[in-house]
């Protein structure tokens, strides 16, 4: 059984345990090793998540298990543009993977977009990481353009979709 709902500050570390094991599964075979643990180190320390959860304006929920905290998402609005959300974090311990929880998240946080009249949402992903661009193609999602990130030195494409 998983239960959705938002995260709270007693979540961080789960959700820095998490968010660890999904990067090193997803990133590291496209980054190396120093490279994308030096860029996790610098991106997701406790105090920044820690930030994300109490943020006014962004909307971060958690999936949890039985065993604990499996996932986790965050939405905010971009910039100024009150119709327009940037996803900053989908991300699911890879023990979960392939479970509906990356479904279940992103279905909550499209209605949480859609409740703030919410017209699009957008998001980056590594252009190596073939499994999270199938998910997001898979859940409407499409590729609007590229980017370089040149923290880490790498490519990835910026994907879209629209909330009705």
């Amino acid at each position: 059984m998983v239960t959705i709902r938002p995260a709270t500050t007693h979540d961080v570390p789960a959700i820095r345990a998490v968010a660890r094991r999904s990067w090193r599964a997803a990133h590291a075979p496209l980054l190396g090793g120093d490279r994308g643990e030096s860029f996790f180190e610098s991106e997701y320390d406790r105090r920044t998540i820690q930030k994300k959860v109490v943020a006014d304006r962004s909307r971060f929920i958690v999936a949890v298990t039985m065993t604990g905290v499996a996932g986790f998402a965050v939405v905010a609005p971009v910039n100024d543009a009150a119709d327009v959300y940037g996803l900053s974090w989908l991300y699911v311990d890879p023990d979960h993977w392939r479970r509906g929880i990356g479904t279940r998240l992103l279905a909550r946080i499209k209605r949480a977009v859609q409740r703030q009249n919410g017209r699009r949402i957008r998001l980056g992903v590594l252009a190596g990481n073939q499994r999270a661009i199938d998910f997001y193609e898979r859940m409407g999602f499409w590729r609007h353009s590229t980017y370089f990130d040149d923290r880490i030195d790498a490519r990835g494409y910026i994907y879209v979709t629209d909330v009705p």
